[in-house]
């Protein structure tokens, strides 16, 4: 036992993982607190059901920006990485990239001012949002903008950039949030979401003002496009899928238990999507430039399996250490409304750890642009998700909801297993 202490803490302490992942320990700890009191804030001032209708409209932003990026930043890190040697394509895969949003945030803009009272109807709001609603096309288009200029930052590994970005990002909204939301209450919360969307994008410009302003001429290119709206629909589908699982759930939860209950799933959602983003935007600051550089299944096992050791440990003390304090987490950020969410911990911590092992896989078959193979199992999972929710929500009340998110993960995980090994094995069998 002694020795595989050891052992873990040097292989803890030498690797490139934990150094990248150290240089980036003030985003990490920023973003953790602002996580954190943004809950309470939520919780306090909107309450359960106004924290449901609130995560139901950013659910709904999330979906809106995937579109209007093209679902292509993974395209963008991996091409901007590839062509670390060479600015000038590295200007072109920005300039071809912003193409792409400019040209989907206009047809999605129009789409949503028109379909502004249906969409109020799908997200179970009423009427008085439709103003919201209609005006969301300018600024999901600010949001995939943003996010475009963070995936091209981080493939040129110009990390310290990177890290001040997300801490601006992290930052403003945090405060705007807080600024709106308590003059305004709900509907303020949600013009946060716009407006700080606005700012971080006028901030994104400015770091990125070499790549925009320059003497060499920059041109569309097919080649780069094709690329990239490859990404872009593996990408699409994926990151789409969960805001849209998320609002079908939720709707399925108000219908057979009610909006506070909801609003309990929500924040169970808040707790683990707070840690479990800040593991995976970490990890992905080392690990997808990394994967960028490799070319085979076998080096890409060596790379995963070797962070996977690093990361395993932390993540099962971390989901431990959260299932044994419930009670004080929910004591310290939410309100007495909030009480009946302890029974929901158990299956929640599980799912979590789950779910980040599936993104070492899932990011790789996606970066190996297996296209295919990558949407068919996002759809795959994402069919199950409403399946399972339909199938437990309704007997097993609101337990059901974490539940049926554990056992989508562990079903997940197998399938991605499946899938890796095979890909691995017909890699082995064409060179030899």
């Amino acid at each position: 036992m002694r020795s595989f202490i050891t052992k873990y803490i040097n292989l803890f302490l030498s690797s490139d993982l934990v150094k990248i992942s150290w240089s980036n320990s003030k985003q990490v700890l920023v973003r953790f607190i602002i996580g954190i009191v943004n809950i309470k804030i939520i919780s306090l001032w909107l309450g359960a059901s106004g924290m449901a209708i609130f995560t139901q409209v950013s659910n709904f932003i999330q979906i809106g920006t995937n579109i209007a990026s093209g679902g292509i930043n993974h395209g963008v890190t991996k091409l901007s990485s590839q062509y670390k040697f060479s600015i000038l394509r590295q200007r072109l895969v920005l300039s071809n990239a912003l193409f792409i949003t400019i040209f989907f945030s206009l047809i999605v803009s129009v789409i949503i001012f028109l379909s502004a009272s249906r969409i109020c109807n799908i997200l179970l709001i009423d009427e008085s949002f439709i103003t919201i609603i209609r005006s969301s096309g300018f600024f999901i288009f600010c949001y995939s903008f943003t996010n475009v200029l963070l995936a091209f930052i981080q493939g040129i590994e110009n990390y310290k950039k990177f890290i001040n970005y997300n801490l601006f990002i992290s930052i403003v909204s945090f405060l705007v949030l807080i600024i709106l939301t308590y003059l305004y209450q709900l509907k303020g919360a949600v013009w946060a979401l716009y407006i700080s969307s606005f700012l971080c994008l006028c901030y994104g410009v400015i770091l990125s003002v070499r790549w925009f302003f320059t003497n060499h001429k920059i041109s569309l290119s097919r080649k780069i496009i094709l690329r990239l709206l490859g990404f872009g629909l593996t990408l699409l589908v994926a990151s789409s899928i969960t805001p849209i699982l998320k609002i079908i759930i939720r709707n399925i939860i108000i219908d057979n238990c009610s909006l506070i209950e909801a609003g309990w799933w929500d924040g169970i959602k808040r707790i683990s999507d707070t840690y479990v983003n800040i593991i995976i935007t970490t990890l992905s600051l080392y690990f997808l430039p990394r994967i960028s550089s490799l070319h085979n299944f076998r080096s890409l096992k060596t790379e995963i399996f070797k962070s996977i050791k690093i990361i395993f440990p932390i993540l099962v003390i971390g989901s431990v250490m959260i299932f044994l304090f419930k009670e004080i987490i929910i004591e310290i950020l939410f309100t007495h409304e909030f009480e009946g969410m302890k029974d929901l911990f158990s299956f929640q911590c599980i799912g979590d750890v789950i779910r980040v092992l599936n993104w070492f896989f899932a990011i790789t078959i996606m970066f190996k642009e297996k296209i295919k193979t990558y949407i068919f199992l996002e759809l795959f999972i994402g069919v199950v998700s409403v399946i399972n929710a339909v199938i437990f929500i309704p007997i097993l009340g609101i337990k059901g909801s974490t539940f049926i998110y554990f056992l989508n993960t562990l079903i997940y995980f197998i399938a991605l297993n499946l899938v890796y090994r095979r890909l691995m094995y017909l890699e082995n069998v064409s060179t030899l």
